[in-house]
């Protein structure tokens, strides 16, 4: 271990040390700064240039260094006016970590002239509504956060308790972290930020918290010193003996150790450029239940003598003492933070004490080999939330991805002040790249997990962290020894250590099967309880300080779904029977372009049209195949190229389609822009099993729409397909289940028109509803993924399950409203799921056997005078669309 900077040098309890690398103007003038340093803090005064670490002034100060203060708040907000919150931010200076570095450093020399230096800090993070309702609606590529709020989570958590009012809703928007010496200059502290934000802010709710007195400094309402198993982060911080460590990126994204920066899977989708030195922060909210925890290990407290080593000389253990023992065997460490691995017995506050021995242990026991518990338990919550030397059964660098920087204060009273009072416990932090990985895998897969720490090759049952944990349920289930479906087979008696797989029955009636080892029931009077309940949380992006400068300045930096940009391409059928589609589309499109810029979701310089004009393959059309207009910015270029095109010729019946979607794709699309294809149509595309087909076997140039479409779909381009009806469904046999079915894959939809002048209205609502759904899969693609691969869901589980979970996050997107047209079959719906599904023309012909026998409804309630956009919650057909493109996106 380095020794400690001297900057610091008042500082040595501390367990997370900043790294200093070199003298500030600031450090100067707080230290008068010397210029006699040791050669080696000389030598690691600047950064290496081969190092890629992140610049603490960029990083928010309470990510990884960790806010120091005696009063702290959590002042949570729900944003009114995004222009006018935007407006405030510029006023806003958060607190880095660099200036906490300089603070410490202040810190430090006030303790030693026996002063109280007035350092207040603060930083702001954003819950994934907060960041929608600021427009950036990217995901940042962590499931937990992009999937919504943490309510969300609540039963996979076990959060079986009533959440308080602040959380339940889940739709808090952000909080700002205030940290202070005292609780007047963190009131003060407050008071500047609602002043500052007050008007763009609907309403504040705070939780305060505050450093116990007393002896009690620096301990949680059990009585256990906390943040003690801090990880150091290498090139960031100076690791103490024994400290556990981990690259920057598992804490900061970004940068190496960050599992998004890292993947070389080419399904992985980079995080935006502007999450770089950001980082996810849970808050929780902690009721500890201190006298049932202190009345539980006073019940317990004769339980020592069963673990306590033969032939030890010393007098027995006082009631106090044996409760001490058993509670320092549930949290792993003493109460003065003395590790039991190292003082299994008895409390050492000279380890304690000590930096650099309270972290220099390991679960290793002389002469035993493997994991053993014999000093420490298994289920210990330090050794589930922070579990060490567990190989060869877990890998080093998986442990490391979990690891997390724990911040937090007590909150409510002291328990011997106002003991009927059960508002207290822990305001719980904590910060890393992934929540997934860090705070969801600690919460569910260690602490959660009976089966955690994996000791052996079998996987044995521990229990439940006795702090995070909760009592699991137990089903009675009476089986009398043979199995009901093979009962002819003797070997087949459940007897003890023998794997068995149960068919069971739940209420619902769904059938499951549960696999474990038979073990005998064993019999004793202990019960495991638990006296943590979790009142609720969020989930938050902290992001870096020049990011929050670009949300001010209402700048998306990453591109993607936040992007104002739209390239919209219209594939013109120019056949004879498409002159009112053509007039309405030429006379149309400078208003759907104004419309579309006043919607405020696209900006002016930054919408581009295209044209792919089409007829027909020769013999069957001389005149053209297909005729391409470029990207423009310059709607009234293609306004021009509509009023040139004479429609004219037919022939076969199917057209062109495929050819001018293979132009479309060729076009020079921009991969920050939100993509639309628009096919306006009264034919189907050639080879799809139309009688009078010129083409039956497939186009002259070996083009396959289906594939197209797939690489729309992988190429982020929607495809919707305005139908002129009744043409298209009278005189076709598989145009409806086919346009249907591939629109779909790219997110799409079949949009059935009768009245040409309404053509603009579709074209409209298509590009906003595409826009709107774009902003959500952005926030649900992992999920999609996670239902689709790991899950192994399928499109319509996926999709129910999807749809419900967006309804009751009160997802609402702008929606193209139609009447409904078609009337299907089971033909109709058994053809779109074989369209939907083939991987090319001659896959999906060899399973199509009958036509669609789709109809249309009558004029009166088809009627196309209904076409609007309007503000919607999600629908079933947007999750299936959404699932459809993520799908298509990852084969």
């Amino acid at each position: 271990m380095a020794d400690l900077p001297p900057t610091l040098k008042n500082l040595r309890n501390r367990t997370i040390i900043p790294r200093i690398r070199g003298p500030t103007p600031q450090l100067r003038q707080n230290l008068q700064f010397a210029a006699a340093r040791t050669a080696r803090f000389k030598a690691e005064d600047s950064f290496r240039a081969e190092e890629d670490l992140p610049d603490p002034a960029n990083v928010q100060g309470d990510v990884y260094i960790l806010f120091p203060k005696v009063a702290e708040s959590f002042l949570f907000f729900w944003i009114d006016d995004a222009a006018k919150f935007k407006a405030a931010l510029k006023q806003y200076n958060p607190t880095s970590s660099k200036e906490v570095t300089d603070n410490l450093v202040t810190i430090s020399a006030a303790k030693e002239r026996g002063e109280i230096a007035n350092v207040v800090q603060s930083q702001i993070g954003f819950s994934r509504a907060g960041l929608n309702k600021l427009g950036w609606s990217d995901s940042v590529g962590d499931e937990r956060f992009d999937g919504g709020s943490m309510r969300r989570d609540k039963p996979i958590l076990g959060d079986g308790r009533q959440w308080d009012a602040i959380f339940d809703s889940g739709t808090v928007h952000g909080v700002f972290v205030i940290a202070a010496p005292d609780a007047k200059q963190r009131s003060q502290k407050s008071r500047d930020i609602k002043g500052i934000f007050g008007e763009g802010v609907s309403k504040f709710r705070n939780i305060d918290a505050d450093r116990r007195p007393g002896e009690n400094k620096g301990h949680e309402h059990f009585g256990y010193k906390d943040g003690v198993s801090q990880p150091s982060i290498r090139g960031l911080t100076e690791p103490r003996t024994g400290q556990l460590q981990c690259d920057p990126g598992v804490i900061i994204m970004g940068y190496k150790g960050d599992s998004v920066f890292d993947s070389t899977d080419p399904k992985v989708a980079k995080r935006p450029a502007w999450t770089k030195d950001g980082s996810l922060m849970v808050f929780r909210k902690l009721e500890q239940d201190v006298k049932g925890f202190e009345d539980y290990c006073k019940q317990n407290s004769d339980r020592w003598k069963g673990f306590w080593p033969p032939g030890t000389v010393g007098k027995d253990l006082t009631p106090q003492e044996g409760a001490d023992l058993w509670g320092a065997r549930m949290i792993g460490r003493w109460k003065s933070g003395c590790p039991v691995a190292l003082s299994p017995y008895r409390d050492s506050t000279s380890i304690a004490d000590d930096p650099d021995k309270v972290n220099n242990f390991d679960y290793t026991v002389e002469n035993q080999t493997g994991p053993s518990d014999i000093r420490c338990p298994f289920v210990a919550h330090t050794r589930k939330t922070a579990p060490r030397n567990l190989d060869p059964y877990v890998d080093k660098k998986f442990l490391e991805s979990a690891l997390v920087v724990r911040g937090g204060m007590p909150y409510g009273k002291e328990y011997k002040d106002a003991p009927t009072d059960p508002n207290r416990g822990l305001a719980f932090v904590c910060y890393s790249s992934s929540i997934t990985n860090g705070f969801f895998r600690q919460t569910t897969e260690f602490a959660g997990n009976n089966y955690f720490p994996s000791t052996s090759l079998i996987p044995t049952r521990h229990g439940q962290d006795p702090i995070l944990g909760g009592p699991g349920d137990i089903f009675d289930v009476n089986l009398q020894g043979k199995s009901s479906i093979q009962p002819s087979q003797d070997d087949n008696d459940i007897v003890p250590g023998k794997e068995v797989t149960l068919r069971v029955t739940s209420k619902a009636g769904e059938t499951l099967r549960v696999t474990g080892v038979a073990k005998r029931e064993e019999v004793t009077t202990f019960k495991e309880d638990f006296f943590v309940t979790s009142r609720g949380g969020e989930y938050f992006f902290v992001p870096s300080i020049p990011t929050i400068q670009q949300i001010a300045n209402g700048s998306p930096g990453g591109g993607g779904t936040t992007s104002k940009a739209l390239d919209i391409v219209f594939l013109q059928d120019a056949t004879g029977s498409q002159g009112p589609y053509i007039d309405s589309a030429r006379d149309g499109i400078v208003n759907i372009c104004n419309k579309l810029l006043a919607s405020n979701k696209i900006d002016k310089d930054k919408l581009r049209f295209g044209l792919v004009a089409f007829r027909d393959y020769e013999p069957e059309d001389y005149s053209m195949l297909t005729e391409t207009h470029d990207f423009t910015p310059n709607v009234n270029i293609i306004k021009s190229k509509l009023a040139d095109l004479i429609p004219k010729g037919g022939g076969d019946g199917p057209e062109a389609q495929t050819a001018a979607m293979g132009d479309a794709l060729k076009m020079p699309w921009r991969e920050d822009a939100h993509k639309v294809v628009v096919l306006i149509t009264d034919a189907p595309p050639h080879a799809i099993g139309e009688s009078g087909d010129g083409f039956p076997q497939g186009t002259p140039d070996k083009q396959d729409p289906i594939k197209h479409t797939k690489d729309m779909a992988q190429k982020g381009i929607v495809l919707h397909v305005i139908t002129c009806e009744p043409t298209l469904t009278k005189e076709y046999k598989y145009a409806s289940s086919f346009y249907r079915a591939r629109a779909q894959v790219t997110g799409g939809r079949v949009l059935p028109l009768s009245d040409a002048s309404k053509l603009p209205d579709y074209i409209l609502g298509s590009a906003l509803e595409t826009v709107a759904l774009n902003g959500v899969l952005s926030n649900v693609k992992a999920r999609i993924t996670t239902n689709l691969m790991a899950n192994r869901m399928s499109v319509h589980e996926c999709a129910d399950r999807l749809c419900k979970e967006l309804n009751d996050d009160n997802v609402q997107i702008d929606c193209l409203h139609i009447n409904d047209s078609y009337v299907d079959s089971d033909e109709t719906r058994r053809n779109i799921d074989i369209w939907s599904t083939a991987d090319s023309l001659d896959d999906a012909r060899s399973k199509i056997k009958s036509a669609d026998n789709t109809t249309l409804k009558t004029a009166s309630t088809r009627s196309s005078a209904d076409a609007a956009v309007k503000v919607a919650p999600i629908q079933r057909d947007h999750a299936m669309r959404m699932i459809m493109q993520t799908y298509a996106s990852i084969q």
